[in-house]
C-alpha cells in the first residue's frame, strides 16, 4: 500500500515538473499568443492617443457619449469608432517576443519618441499605455505585422498590424466628418450667390422646375439630390475666423424637405479659388475642406448652366 502511495506522489510530483518546465518554456519561447490588454471596454473611462513628438488628444467618457478634446478640438466623437479601437485593442493577441532590450526598440520604432502612443484610463484608476511602432510586411505569411509593447515593459512584440491600421495618431477618424445626413425627400432648393438666386423644386409629376421653367433632365436633378441625402467630407479644417466667414462666402445651398430646412455654404478667400470651406446647418461643429472629396464640384454641378450664363 505505500509503496503504491510513494509511485502516486512520485507520479503527482513528475506532472508538476512538467508543466512548470512547459510554462517556462513558453515564456522563453519566441512564438505565442497571449493577451496584451486585459480589460472590458466598458470599464475605459478615458482614452489619450499621441504621435510621437506631437501634442495628442483625449476621448472622454460623458454618459452615453464620447467627448474628443485636443488642440482646436471639443466636439462629440463619433461613437462607432471609439467602439472599434476599444475592441481592436480587447482583440490584440501577442504573438511573438522580437526583442527584449531598451537598446532594440528604436529599431522597431517603438521607442519612448516614436510611434503612437495609446493609453486607457479605467473607473477603478488604473491605466494601461501600449504603444504602436514600426509595420512590416511578412512575405512568408503574406500579412502586415506591427511590433509594439507595453509602456511599463521592455518585451517589444509582434502582433496582426492589420486591425490597429488605422490609428495613425490623427484625430479625424475619431470625429464627424459628415456635411449631411438627412432622412427626407428633398422637395426645393435655393443656390443662392452674390448676383443670382437660382430656385429648383419638383412637382407632383416628379419633374423638376428650375426658376420655373421645366427640365427635360428630371432623372439627373432627382439623383442629384438623393447624393444630397448623405454627404461627407475626410479633411477637416479647424482654424476658423467666424467674425471674418460673410466676406468669404462664394456661395450658399438652402435645401427643404417636407419638414425641415437645410444650408450648405462654401466659403474661399479673395481669390475665389481652392480650397474651398464647406460648413452645414446640419453639423454645425464641423467644416470640411472641399479638396478632400472633390465635394464643391458635386454640389454646384447642376448649377453651372446657370452660372455660366449670368
Amino acid at each position: 500500500m505505500k509503496r503504491n502511495q510513494r509511485w502516486i506522489i512520485l507520479f503527482a510530483i513528475a506532472v508538476l515538473l512538467y508543466g512548470i518546465v512547459q510554462y517556462w518554456n513558453q515564456q522563453r519561447s519566441s512564438t505565442f499568443r497571449a493577451v496584451l490588454l486585459d480589460f472590458l471596454p466598458r470599464d475605459v473611462e478615458r482614452i489619450d492617443i499621441a504621435k510621437a513628438q506631437q501634442d495628442g488628444f483625449s476621448i472622454m467618457r460623458q454618459g452615453q457619449r464620447w467627448l474628443i478634446t485636443g488642440p482646436q478640438i471639443s466636439e462629440e466623437a463619433r461613437p462607432d469608432a471609439v467602439i472599434q479601437l476599444l475592441k481592436r485593442l480587447q482583440a490584440i493577441r501577442t504573438e511573438a517576443i522580437i526583442a527584449q532590450s531598451k537598446k532594440e526598440w528604436e529599431t522597431y520604432g517603438v521607442n519612448e519618441d516614436q510611434g503612437v502612443l495609446v493609453c486607457l484610463s479605467y473607473i477603478d484608476g488604473e491605466k494601461d499605455c501600449v504603444r504602436i511602432g514600426r509595420y512590416a510586411y511578412a512575405s512568408e505569411e503574406e500579412r502586415l505585422e506591427l511590433y509594439t509593447r507595453l509602456e511599463t515593459q521592455e518585451e517589444v512584440y509582434i502582433i496582426d498590424g492589420l486591425p490597429l491600421s488605422f490609428i495613425d495618431g490623427e484625430a479625424v477618424f475619431f470625429r464627424n466628418r459628415q456635411l449631411l445626413a438627412l432622412n427626407q425627400p428633398l422637395t426645393q432648393l435655393t443656390f443662392q450667390t452674390t448676383e443670382q438666386e437660382i430656385l429648383a423644386r419638383s412637382t407632383s409629376d416628379s419633374s423638376w422646375l428650375v426658376n420655373e421653367v421645366e427640365l427635360m433632365e428630371a432623372a439627373y436633378w432627382t439623383s442629384y439630390t438623393e447624393q444630397l441625402q448623405n454627404l461627407q467630407g475626410q479633411l477637416l479644417v479647424d482654424d476658423i475666423d467666424e467674425l471674418s466667414l460673410d466676406s468669404m462666402l462664394v456661395w450658399q445651398l438652402k435645401m427643404y424637405t417636407t419638414q425641415d430646412s437645410f444650408m450648405v455654404k462654401c466659403y474661399a478667400d479673395s481669390t475665389k479659388q481652392p480650397p474651398f470651406i464647406l460648413h452645414s446647418t446640419q453639423f454645425a461643429k464641423t467644416w470640411v475642406s472641399s479638396d478632400s472629396a472633390g465635394l464643391v464640384d458635386r454640389l454646384i454641378a447642376p448649377w453651372q448652366k446657370w452660372l455660366e450664363n449670368e
